[in-house]
């Protein structure tokens, strides 16, 4: 779900160098977490092509994936990055497997140390041959101004159905990438091999999708519900879906994660032709302010450490959205003079300011660049409940939520869907987010953990569809 954290970067180094340096020791993904403001926040830059070397930098819980670096240059041991549009910059010292350095953002600085990853843990990545057929697919937005690319398989046999993959918040590639898991390539190839056709895409902003700036800069969840219109019709197209060339082919499933599983209740709702049920894994299916709400709720904990200083920070929160949802043009300055009225306003003033002191934080400018970020696309996602458009659904749903769910709250997807009885809920007991088996279940253990999507979350989904389709 949306989780925004400013990240502007600069790193300095001053470390010692080893004395052994291999060949193209920059190649492959670096990751680490950065430790700011009372959080952890796993970064991951992908260095490819020894010839022209080319970066990328993704910031998971952020929803951002794959976003390609302005500028990278090697120079024996040090790495530089840029990433001009966000005024983001990384120079990092090769030491054996490790960059060491100094993160810095707007004045702040923070050590970091980044480790090169072991690829061959992550048991559920899919690695060819396959056998099954797979082709590239390009397709527009409804409005023309985005050009999507894809990736389409199906199996050589008798195909059951086709179902449709929508990624969570934020630009994401085909294959769901956070960190070195790739949730989506794991889910077209299990249900391809087992009889299903499968359309992932790259979101707009990510992968092999390109589009017209203003488009992508100005994107509103209304933008994402019409993608993916867009997307079922691309499935529709293809021959293999018995819709190219017919009023009624192949039944036609939705699944999301997390943001995209609001989109695909959004679909429902709006009775797309084709369209037979929809799995949703940890649904967006409620409010996205009350999401916004719980999900800053846990952000600041370890921060003040006490349930009366979150329910006063929580206040001083609700009031700032309320002014960014009712404010049509603001910056970050206004943002912070609001902020800080607020703050004054609080009667546990000192306490709060006290409490982020400790963290090195200015409460009040911090504040300000926080809910600056809110406007735009996540005024849109916050005015939005899914919920409301539950009544309106008939086709058969299935939502798989994990207990350990630290971004959307399993206890109020599991209350909303027995209200319905075309909602079937299965409860992951131990899982996350991702649904993965965890144990600390934070953010930053979702890039250390070899299982992609545990073992009783994808039986789940698999009887599900086998019920629906037999």
């Amino acid at each position: 779900m949306p989780f925004r954290i400013v990240a502007i970067l600069l790193l300095t180094l001053n470390t010692s160098v080893s004395a052994q340096i291999k060949t193209h020791w920059y190649l492959g993904e670096w990751s680490g977490a950065l430790s700011a403001f009372g959080s952890n926040l796993t970064l991951t830059f992908t260095v490819k092509d020894s010839w022209e070397p080319k970066a990328f930098l993704a910031v998971p819980a952020q929803g951002v994936s794959q976003l390609p670096a302005s500028e990278c240059r090697v120079s024996q041991q040090n790495l530089e990055l840029a990433f001009s549009q966000f005024g983001i910059r990384f120079s990092g010292q090769y030491d054996g497997d490790s960059l060491r350095g100094t993160f810095s953002q707007s004045g702040y600085q923070f050590p970091l140390s980044l480790k090169q990853k072991d690829l061959n843990r992550f048991y559920q990545t899919p690695k060819a041959p396959f056998p099954y057929q797979a082709r590239e697919l390009q397709f527009f937005s409804l409005d023309k101004r985005i050009r999507f690319s894809g990736a389409f398989t199906y199996p050589k046999g008798p195909i059951k159905a086709c179902i449709v993959l929508f990624s969570g918040s934020g630009a994401q590639d085909r294959d769901q990438r956070i960190g070195d898991h790739v949730p989506f390539a794991f889910w077209a190839d299990t249900f391809t091999r087992l009889g299903y056709a499968v359309l992932r895409v790259d979101d707009r902003g990510a992968g092999f999708t390109i589009g017209q700036s203003t488009a992508l800069e100005k994107t509103r969840i209304q933008d994402l519900f019409d993608d993916g219109k867009a997307y079922v019709q691309a499935m529709k197209n293809q021959p293999e879906s018995g819709w190219s060339d017919s009023s009624q082919g192949l039944p036609i499933y939705l699944m999301g994660h997390s943001q995209g599983a609001g989109i695909a209740i959004h679909l429902l709702s709006q009775g797309v032709e084709g369209v037979a049920g929809a799995i949703g894994l940890a649904p967006w299916a409620y409010s996205g302010r009350t999401i916004n709400r719980e999900q800053n709720a846990l952000s600041v904990a370890p921060v003040l450490d006490d349930s009366t200083l979150i329910a006063s920070f929580l206040i001083l929160h609700d009031s700032m959205v309320e002014w960014v949802l009712n404010t049509p043009h603001f910056d970050s300055q206004s943002a912070q003079y609001r902020a800080q009225t607020l703050l004054d306003q609080n009667p546990q003033r000192k306490e709060l300011i006290r409490a982020f002191r400790k963290k090195k934080i200015d409460l009040a400018p911090y504040l300000g660049q926080q809910y600056v970020q809110l406007s735009g696309f996540m005024t849109s996602f916050m005015k939005h409940d899914p919920s409301l458009e539950l009544s309106q659904i008939e086709k058969p749903m299935l939502w798989v939520q994990g207990t350990a769910d630290r971004q959307v709250n399993p206890q109020r997807i599991e209350e909303l869907a027995r209200l319905y009885s075309n909602i079937e809920c299965q409860m992951m007991t131990g899982y996350n987010h991702l649904l993965q088996p965890c144990q600390r279940c934070t953010f930053d253990e979702y890039f250390e953990l070899p299982v992609t999507v545990g073992d009783k979350a994808v039986q789940a989904i698999l009887n599900w569809l086998q019920a629906q389709n037999p």
